[in-house]
């Protein structure tokens, strides 16, 4: 929608240019294409940094949830992995945060180009009708005018190519979508299966967690047959959720 109607705006006041002068449309777009070749240039590489960025972000965010989640947070004080958790969250942080910064950079830099392109071709309109005023070809009035038709178009001219750019880098992101649908679905190739398994067996087991001097397991046997559902009762901290990993 946006982009219709910046598209309106550009039609009819470039008609308008056109019938004052030719040269005013020709200066006009040369004077746009550097803007859209940066917005359709970067709009492809942010799309390429932040796919490579995925796997950091992921992280990122597993890690985060590690240290603020209730189901995670006990595991992470009693193996005391507070310090460890945060600086590696710091350096994916950091990691995801610098790079996306150098792009940010980057385009602003070429963009302050563009920017001064856009200023030189406003500059040179004004001159050329400041010329054509002084040659008897066009009234006076017509300066204001043509300056404010250049300084519209120009703003039009600048939304149409930052709208064509979203839609190019949207596109691009659609593109994998689509290709991740074409794929054929892969199933597991499991080694061995369930139902090979007559009992689970566990003699004289000890666990005790590193760090600590107490086993939270000590002398554990027991033997669950194929098909028998067995209850693991006891109080908090007595060692269920323990004994139930060091089996799996």
């Amino acid at each position: 929608t946006s982009l219709v109607k910046n598209f309106l705006s550009l039609a009819s006041v470039f008609i308008f240019l056109f019938s004052k002068h030719w040269i005013f449309p020709v200066i006009l777009i040369a004077g746009v294409l550097p803007l859209f070749y940066i917005e359709m240039l970067f709009g492809k590489r942010r799309f390429e940094l932040i796919k490579f960025l995925t796997p950091t972000g992921r992280l990122e965010s597993y890690i985060s949830d590690l240290l603020t989640k209730r189901d995670s947070i006990k595991e992470v004080k009693l193996f005391s992995l507070s310090d460890f958790l945060i600086d590696k969250w710091k350096f994916n942080y950091n990691s995801y945060v610098q790079k996306e910064l150098k792009l940010v950079i980057n385009k602003s830099k070429i963009n302050l180009v563009a920017e001064f392109i856009l200023v030189f071709t406003y500059a040179i309109s004004g001159i050329i009708v400041v010329f054509f005023i002084s040659s008897g070809k066009f009234m006076v009035g017509s300066f204001v005018a043509i300056l404010q038709a250049v300084q519209s178009i120009q703003d039009s001219m600048s939304a149409v190519t930052r709208n064509i750019s979203t839609l190019y880098e949207s596109s691009l992101y659609i593109r994998d979508y689509k290709a991740f649908l074409r794929l054929e679905e892969r199933r597991a190739q499991l080694n061995y299966k369930c139902e090979t398994i007559e009992n689970m067996k566990v003699q004289n087991l000890t666990f005790t967690y590193p760090g600590f001097d107490l086993p939270a397991i000590k002398n554990i046997s027991f033997e669950i047959p194929k098909g028998k559902k067995v209850a693991i009762v006891g109080a908090n901290g007595s060692g269920k959720t323990t004994l139930i990993k060091c089996c799996y």
